[in-house]
């Protein structure tokens, strides 16, 4: 089998719309807006008056249904000539790049043949011949012949000799023959409902055989009929001419034998090796755990593949990808027919990894990109120590939050918080909100108090147990027990500070900003420190918990910029939603004033 990736197709419903014109001087650009087409639908009727029996066999064979379009390979004439669609063929002029029911790209040609001819007066007729692939609701083909006119007597009836017999078209109050008003007169015949049962209604057009260059004008390019461009003599048919006859023209009518003709020979069939681009993506995977996907392989072509001898896996990361059920070793696969090789990932290392999937049949080895990334999770805990600061003896402060950030690319899992030390006995954790896993990028937090027992410094710390690297991640606590005035409990008390009540003297930031703003700066507070300010903290809440916090300096006259988060990759975690932006003045990172706090919505 040849390897290949087929292109991607969705249906949709919706009424089929009008050919492309066919010739050079006429011949609309693909993303023209396109009328809405009446079509016949009852099986094998023609949706047009006055048509006489065809002088020449029609269609005589359906081809095999292709697996990479869903339509029928080819279909051939009377004198054998097959012709496949063409798609992405700049052997056709009118080839959609890919064949999808999304216009302008949701129609195709096994043949299109089209004629211009110019009345005395000016008057214009454009006749065209085609057998077509397009979608209504599902995969449909047709044979259509369909007649433009323009210029001519109102309401009049013109005799059309053609390629494939007589019939008459009769103008509008205009003397036109465009648009909706065309739509309804044409001869359409083919396979309306799809191809979910087999379909040979096509064949039942009056287009046949096929009409191709005649080589004593010059012969076509090889593997087509035609260009698709020069007008040409033709050979196929008995009348290899269009002549029109009726009212306001000369005598015998206006006659032309130059057609412009597109259509692509049928290749030999031959077997197409196709796998699912990404179906070796396993994407990001925790060192050392197992995940496993499976591999599908396809035969696009339409001929049988050669036996399937062989499957496995090589590449410099080999160890790291194994086969299990396997479904294709010793196949031949039909046309359209499928086999599936499971494969599993168990990075052995953090980073990129990257092998093949060889599958060897006796034509060809076919390899099917194998990739993963390892990863760890990572822990980072903040604020780096937890400060209570001065507290009563057998009095509980308030609360301290540590807030855990997974830092690696898979998930955080916490399996424990607890408290050691000399005075673990004075701090406890009054909530864990870490018990579920942490999404990379995302937080926990864990809450904490201190009760001391005695005065002087009291210190412990928190163990935080979990899958990351270098676990448990310590985090000391800090306190120092004081006694109240005239309390007399303790013999030694520890001096107590006065921390003035520092206040910001203006904080200005901007309450409604664009999520691709912050993503990409940040959110911007502009601080105005109070006099005796050395320090400002500050802290970016959503939903009450901190996701980004700072610590900075205040020099010069005390205004300073602060952004948040501080680093990209935390920008880019932020999402649409209400936030909070908390500023506070101290005297030094252990002695902090009134907190000033801000809205933002990111919309």
């Amino acid at each position: 089998m040849r390897s290949t990736v087929a292109p991607s197709r969705h249906h949709h419903s919706g009424g089929l719309p009008p050919m492309s014109v066919l010739t050079a001087a006429s011949r609309r650009s693909t993303g023209a807006a396109r009328s809405s087409r009446l079509v016949a639908l009852a099986a094998g009727l023609v949706a047009a008056g006055a048509l006489a029996a065809p002088a020449q066999a029609a269609l005589s064979l359906t081809g095999t249904m292709n697996p990479q379009t869903g339509f029928p390979a080819w279909y051939e004439d009377a004198n054998g000539t097959r012709l496949e669609l063409c798609i992405a063929d700049p052997g056709c002029p009118i080839s959609p790049p890919v064949l999808e029911p999304v216009a302008p790209n949701d129609e195709a040609f096994y043949s299109l043949v089209g004629a211009d001819l110019t009345g005395p007066a000016g008057q214009t007729v454009n006749m065209e011949l085609a057998i077509e692939a397009a979608f209504l609701d599902t995969e449909v083909t047709f044979g259509r012949v369909q007649v433009t006119m323009s210029g001519m007597q109102p309401n009049s009836a013109y005799t059309f000799t053609y390629p494939y017999g007589t019939a008459v078209w009769t103008t509008d109050a205009n003397g036109n023959m465009v648009g909706g008003f065309r739509a309804a007169a044409r001869h359409e015949v083919g396979c309306f409902a799809g191809f979910a049962t087999p379909c040979d209604i096509t064949l039942g057009t009056e287009i046949g055989p096929f009409l191709t260059w005649d080589p004593a004008e010059s012969a076509p390019p090889a593997g087509y009929i035609g260009n698709g461009l020069t007008p040409h003599t033709v050979v196929g048919a008995t009348n290899n001419f269009v002549r029109v006859e009726g009212p306001g023209l000369p005598l015998g009518g206006i006659q032309t034998s130059q057609f412009t003709v597109e259509g692509k020979l049928a290749g030999a069939p031959a077997p197409i090796f196709f796998v699912a681009a990404g179906s070796g993506d396993f994407g990001t995977q925790r060192v050392s755990a197992t995940v496993s996907r499976t591999v599908t392989i396809k035969n696009n072509g339409l001929a049988p593949s050669q036996p399937i001898t062989a499957t496995a896996i090589s590449g410099p990361d080999a160890g790291s990808f194994a086969i299990g059920a396997d479904t294709c070793a010793g196949a031949t696969l039909a046309s359209g027919q499928t086999c599936t090789i499971a494969v599993t990932f168990t990075p052995a290392s953090a980073g990129a990894l990257s092998a093949s999937l060889d599958v060897t049949d006796a034509g060809a080895t076919h390899t099917v990109a194998l990739s993963g990334t390892g990863g760890q999770s990572a822990l980072s805990a903040s604020p780096a120590i937890v400060n209570f600061l001065n507290q009563n003896v057998s009095t509980t402060g308030p609360e301290n939050v540590v807030t855990v950030d997974n830092t690696g690319p898979v998930s955080l899992n916490v399996s424990g918080a607890a408290i050691s030390g000399d005075n673990a006995a004075e701090f406890a954790i009054t909530k864990n909100a870490c018990t579920r896993p942490v999404a990379p990028g995302g937080t926990c937090t864990i809450g904490l108090k201190f009760l001391p027992g005695a005065s002087g410094p009291r210190n412990a710390t928190l163990d935080i147990a979990s899958d990351a690297a270098g676990s448990p991640h310590s985090v000391p606590l800090t306190g120092t027990g004081t006694v109240a005035p005239g309390s007399g409990t303790a013999t030694t008390p520890a001096p107590t500070v006065t921390v003035p009540k520092l206040r910001l003297d203006a904080l200005t930031v901007s309450s409604r900003m664009s999520l691709r703003s912050v993503r990409r700066r940040g959110v911007h507070a502009v601080v105005f420190a109070p006099e005796g300010a050395k320090v400002i903290k500050a802290r970016l809440l959503r939903n009450g918990h901190v996701i980004a916090r700072t610590v900075r300096k205040v020099g010069g006259d005390g205004v300073l910029t602060v952004v948040l988060p501080s680093t990209k990759k935390a920008r880019r975690a932020l999402r649409a939603g209400t936030y909070k932006i908390q500023v506070t003045a101290g005297q030094d990172t252990n002695h902090y004033g009134v907190t000033s706090s801000r809205t933002v919505r990111i919309r």
